[in-house]
């Protein structure tokens, strides 16, 4: 993966509305999921996995977990998913038989 400086573009999350039920009423609500990314400092010359705060009173321009308010990344990198792992019939099958072969189903105890 190559960096990015345009930090316009980074992935902050998205917003989904949920639905919850309270005393038989069901209520819509808004929930921001954050996407991680990786950003790197511009003072310290890390790299770090971290996500998107969303603005609050305390933060009003929000600011990703970790940093200040003022801390400005360098450049970003979308966070590296995990591979899919993709068992063939062939793979279960091995797998079966080797278990069979260390607890035999048909041996008698005693």
């Amino acid at each position: 993966m190559s960096w990015n400086y345009d930090m316009n573009a980074v992935p902050r999350g998205r917003h989904e509305t949920r639905v919850r039920t309270i005393k038989n009423e069901k209520q819509e609500y808004d929930v921001f999921i954050p996407e991680r990314v990786l950003l790197a400092h511009p003072r310290d010359g890390q790299v770090y996995a971290t996500y998107w705060i969303e603005p609050t009173k305390f933060t009003p321009k929000g600011r990703w977990a970790g940093w200040r308010e003022s801390d400005e990344p360098l450049a970003w990198q979308p966070y590296p998913e995990h591979p899919e792992v993709i068992r063939s019939k062939a793979m279960d099958a091995l797998i079966e038989a080797s278990a069979e072969e260390i607890w035999p189903s048909n041996e008698t105890v005693g």
